[in-house]
């Protein structure tokens, strides 16, 4: 089903992106880097 594999890429993919924010969130924090 077309919806269900799209779903869950969809799925994946934000949790992919969480994970690599949190990970880039820690490399800047510890280069000295400052979000804003």
């Amino acid at each position: 089903d077309k919806a269900y594999i799209e779903g869950c890429m969809k799925k994946g993919a934000e949790s992919a992106s969480r994970l690599a924010q949190r990970t880039l969130d820690k490399c800047m924090k510890k280069i000295g880097f400052k979000q804003i």
